[in-house]
């Protein structure tokens, strides 16, 4: 079982990751970021570092996803030790421009993706290590 207090912080995390999404603020998305991050994105770009991920997220949201909203939902939380998590996310974003080649949104229109980071607990604050955000294929009639 997870305790509260990190289930609530690791929520406050995504809390402020969305604002700052759907403000349209890249540097503010990445303020939970340590400076070493690695991060892969729907696309398999790898950015390597905060300042490559703020610099990515300036330019997607000052083109295909300007004006776009973001919701991120927990679907696990799991505690490697005091002060390592991995947390789950389903991430449903509307509102884009278009997408990146390649990546497709839901029959139901939004862009579903899903989200694993890996946090780190450093001066009493959960902080993201590892971002890997893949998108979730809309589901296709199986052969007979």
């Amino acid at each position: 079982m997870i305790p509260q207090d990190i289930t609530s912080a690791v929520r406050l995390l995504l809390d402020r990751d969305e604002e700052a999404w759907n403000r349209g603020d890249a540097a503010a998305y990445a303020a939970g970021f340590i400076g070493d991050c690695w991060a892969t994105n729907i696309r398999g770009e790898i950015l390597d570092g905060l300042q490559p991920f703020i610099l990515r997220h300036e330019q997607i949201f000052s083109g295909l996803f300007r004006g776009s909203r973001l919701k991120l939902d927990i679907v696990r939380l799991r505690l490697l030790d005091d002060h390592v998590a991995l947390v789950e996310t389903d991430c449903r974003l509307s509102g884009f421009l278009a997408l990146p080649p390649g990546v497709q949104p839901s029959p139901e229109g939004p862009l579903l993706t899903r989200l694993l980071q890996v946090l780190v607990r450093r001066d009493g604050q959960w902080r993201v290590a590892v971002y890997h955000n893949i998108d979730v294929k809309p589901q296709t009639a199986q052969p007979r």
